[in-house]
């Protein structure tokens, strides 16, 4: 493999990755609403998702899935389904906090919303990424489209091992940030106003899913 396709995967994942979408929702989501852990092991959940999704395209398994149409559609379906519900709930806690009028008052980050196990939160971050097929084509293209045919299973195993690391890095990153005091301190004075944006977003990606 030549320096132009090494460079080229670079630029392109790092892109993919610190673009916003369900993945980067889910964690500063987690960070701000529950805790600097909790947001950590969303982001474990992601990059093992990352992972699979990884071996599904270099084994060329995702590249079977995308050509079976009623197999890839219900994958959409049952995506789109699950982000429409994280938006529906987010919704919900709005409203109830607008009702009891809790954007007026004054709550201290120290106060996590009933936090979740580690296990909760390793399974949103798992069940995020892979109900998103978006993620799982976007490995298929990038393997198929950029790595050559020819390429050692060596060089395969090392672009594997770039693609996890720059994604960790990047969510451990993104985890740490939301979960700072001060940003945390001015989500919870904003807290009904931003579960209505963050409901409206999961809202917004499902439709963009099953509709897409």
């Amino acid at each position: 493999m030549t320096l132009e396709i090494w460079l080229s995967l670079a630029v392109i994942h790092i892109t993919a990755v610190v673009t916003p979408g369900a993945n980067f929702l889910a964690v500063t989501q987690t960070a701000l609403t529950r805790s600097r852990r909790a947001g950590l092991w969303v982001g474990g959940g992601i990059i093992t998702g990352s992972f699979i999704h990884i071996a599904a395209g270099m084994i060329g398994f995702a590249a079977i899935i995308s050509r079976i149409p009623v197999l890839f559609a219900a994958i959409r379906l049952l995506g789109g389904l699950y982000f429409a519900y994280t938006g529906f709930k987010m919704l919900m806690a709005a409203y109830r906090q607008f009702r009891t009028k809790q954007a007026d008052i004054h709550i201290s980050t120290q106060i996590n919303l009933s936090d979740l196990t580690a296990s909760q939160a390793y399974r949103r971050g798992l069940l995020t990424h892979l109900s998103n097929p978006a993620s799982m084509l976007y490995y298929v293209s990038l393997y198929t489209g950029f790595v050559p045919a020819a390429a050692s299973l060596f060089e395969k195993l090392l672009i594997a091992v770039g693609l996890l690391g720059s994604t960790s890095l990047w969510y451990l990153l993104v985890a740490i940030m939301f979960s700072q005091p001060r940003i945390r301190r001015f989500y919870f004075r904003l807290m009904p106003y931003m579960n209505t944006l963050f409901g409206l977003l999961w809202i917004a990606l499902a439709v963009k899913l099953i509709f897409a």
